[in-house]
């Protein structure tokens, strides 16, 4: 059922975008209007979801795939049939819980957002380069008390890099997490052709987010200890008798 459900939506889209841009006047690829209105805003700290708005000479398309009367995909495109964005609610309970952003191909997948517990608040997103590669993937807590719903404030709890390697492909680079939610990342894990070679953490309550403690090579169950800036430093030993107080 699921097949001949995409096998339809595939079909309708095609159909839907042979006819957007009769009767529209032609823009430039980099129409600023076009281009803001699919974007996401990234910076060091987390990234903001901007929604699927149209603007300017863009085209809305809308479906509803179970026919409840209710819109449950939302395809923007620009002048030229090229995707902008795609927004799905795939749980059809009226909120979107999958989004899509396009470069400016049109085709290449950019970011791809997910509401994974389906409680209306995104919590991971996936960052691609522009040949398609995956690039980077951020992963935002659950709710701690059952039932309690989500902050909409992006604060991601794991950090996932990927790499591409010739004849490997993309695999896993780094990995990074603030396990103890002070925002501050306190855990770390570093690979080599996709292979963990190196853990490391920081103390509870660290906030300079440096690692105070590592493990090289675990899986050969190599424990390099303890290390770190704030390491007590060893003193040698001596024969030298204390003086006397006077």
């Amino acid at each position: 059922m699921r097949i001949f459900t995409n096998l339809a939506l595939a079909l309708i889209l095609a159909v839907a975008l042979m006819g957007c841009d009769k009767d529209k006047k032609k823009t430039t690829p980099d129409d600023p209007g076009a281009r803001k209105s699919g974007s996401v805003v990234v910076s060091s700290k987390g990234a903001k979801m901007a929604k699927c708005t149209k603007t300017g000479n863009m085209r809305m398309i809308t479906l509803d795939l179970n026919r409840d009367k209710k819109r449950d995909r939302w395809l923007l495109v620009r002048p030229g049939n090229r995707k902008v964005c795609h927004e799905m609610d795939t749980d059809f309970d009226g909120k979107p819980d999958l989004s899509i952003r396009y470069f400016d191909d049109g085709i290449t997948r950019a970011v791809i957002w997910w509401d994974l517990d389906h409680d209306g608040v995104f919590d991971q997103v996936m960052y691609n380069r522009p040949d398609g590669t995956k690039k980077r993937i951020e992963i935002r807590p659950y709710p701690t008390v059952k039932g309690k719903k989500a902050s909409n404030k992006w604060k991601p709890l794991i950090w996932k890099y990927y790499r591409n390697i010739k004849g490997k492909g993309t695999v896993i680079d780094r990995v990074e997490m603030d396990k103890d939610r002070n925002t501050y990342k306190d855990y770390w894990e570093r690979y080599e052709g996709g292979v963990l070679r190196e853990v490391s953490w920081a103390n509870a309550g660290d906030t300079d987010e440096k690692p105070k403690h590592w493990i090289e090579a675990p899986e050969e169950g190599k424990d390099k200890g303890y290390g770190g800036q704030d390491e007590p430093k060893k003193t040698k030993p001596t024969d030298k008798k204390p003086k006397a107080r006077k």
